[in-house]
């Protein structure tokens, strides 16, 4: 594919193009998906075309039985109610094809459940939740009811059958990374650990200064980075409470906390982290939760404020309250906010892409390293390459080519 490329590279104009600006278009959009159930909704996950989204909907967001885990599937325009006595889903494989949720709360057992295409596929496990499926979607994990208290649980996703349930460790389990060597769990001593499988080795995720919990949302595939919330009183669902930040733990700085930037605010929580993008909310200074995106190679010193870079999708008076998740290709964003237009805390869809930007890694500069990407991408139609398909044609070609050309040098 590579000698294809640079042999259509040689075809193209000359470097006397190369000092031409790349015009952009905006196309990014924002969706207000309603509240199908009650008067609230948020959404957790969203799938990596766009299509798929999973969340909840309900009268009050503001505890687990109040609200039902809900799918939008604009593939087909309709939407699921995926539980009737309350419900929780959060996470999704890529292809939106497994949901990871669970239902019935308001009476034991729970049940745990796989959602697909075909329809519901219950977990075994007594009162179990599922919380976390992996990215290949061959494990889930999540608690189970085992006497005093919740256990971690961890399941076959393809024969639904147990691989094993923890009986005297309690908690729950937020995470699996892809080969299921590591898994990110909530004890009762109130914080997040790692646990390394192949060891059986437990890794305490320690707070900032004295905080008294920590509590880790997301395990990345590879297992090296949890992202969360390290503070005191917190909401997982509504962002109430003071004192609590965004924080991350990364292997490679030997699971030490790393605040994240803030704006400002006593409150934050890091939801979900998918490739160098990690999406959230922190409060201002006056107590407004405002849903936010780190990089990850930039986190502890730099937040982007939701509200301000899609300003222009946002209608007088609409907020971005949450963000809870985004797509594994980094382009969707999904949570809930403010929708003036309704007067309601809705669910949102946002679509980041940005149609004939030839800085195609976004760091400000059109230069060879946005010229290799289109050239590695050559040939490629599928949506993972959303941003090498510059012109937003649905391929990587000659015409994405040309953009960078064109824009070779800017911002440089």
């Amino acid at each position: 594919m590579k000698r294809v490329a640079y042999n259509r590279l040689s075809m193209l104009p000359s470097a006397c193009v190369l000092s031409l600006m790349a015009t952009v278009a905006w196309s990014q959009t924002l969706t207000w998906l309603g509240t199908p159930i009650g008067n609230t909704s948020l959404a957790t996950a969203v799938s990596n075309d766009g299509m798929i989204i999973a969340g909840r909907a309900g009268t009050v967001l503001a505890g687990s039985l109040s609200a039902d885990s809900l799918l939008w599937n604009r593939r087909t325009n309709t939407v699921q109610q995926l539980s009737t006595d309350g419900g929780t889903v959060w996470m999704m494989t890529p292809d939106g094809n497994k949901i990871a949720a669970n239902e019935n709360l308001s009476s034991p057992p729970h049940r745990a459940f796989i959602w697909t295409p075909e329809g519901k596929q219950y977990l075994p496990g007594y009162s179990a939740a599922a919380l976390c499926i992996n990215r290949s979607g061959t494990l889930v994990g999540g608690g189970w009811n085992y006497g005093s208290g919740n256990r971690p649980i961890l399941w076959d996703a393809n024969t639904r059958q147990i691989i094993f349930a923890e009986s005297s460790l309690g908690g729950e389990m937020w995470g699996v990374s892809d080969d299921g060597s590591k898994l990110l769990l909530y004890t009762r001593s109130l914080r997040a650990k790692v646990w390394y499988r192949s060891s059986n080795t437990l890794v305490t995720l320690l707070p900032y200064q004295n905080d008294p919990y920590t509590l880790g949302f997301k395990l990345t595939p590879d297992g090296k980075v949890v992202v969360g919330t390290s503070g005191s009183i917190y909401n997982i669902w509504t962002g109430v409470g003071n004192n609590y930040r965004a924080a991350m733990w990364r292997e490679d700085n030997s699971w030490q906390v790393e605040p994240l930037a803030n704006l400002g605010g006593q409150r934050g929580i890091a939801y979900d982290i998918k490739g160098n993008t990690i999406v959230g909310f922190v409060s201002t200074p006056s107590g407004e939760n405002r849903a936010v995106r780190w990089r990850l190679s930039t986190a502890t010193t730099q937040v982007e404020d939701l509200n301000q870079t899609y300003g222009a999708l946002l209608s007088s008076g609409s907020r971005l309250r949450i963000a809870f998740g985004a797509s594994y290709n980094e382009r969707f964003i999904v949570g809930v906010g403010y929708n003036a237009a309704t007067g309601r805390e809705e669910a949102f869809l946002l679509d980041t892409r940005v149609c004939n930007r030839a800085d195609v890694d976004g760091n400000g500069c059109i230069d060879d390293a946005d010229l290799l990407q289109v050239l590695f991408a050559f040939g490629a139609t599928d949506i993972d390459f959303w941003r090498e398909d510059i012109n937003c044609d649905g391929v990587v070609d000659d015409a994405d080519l040309l953009q960078v050309l064109f824009g070779f040098g800017s911002g440089c």
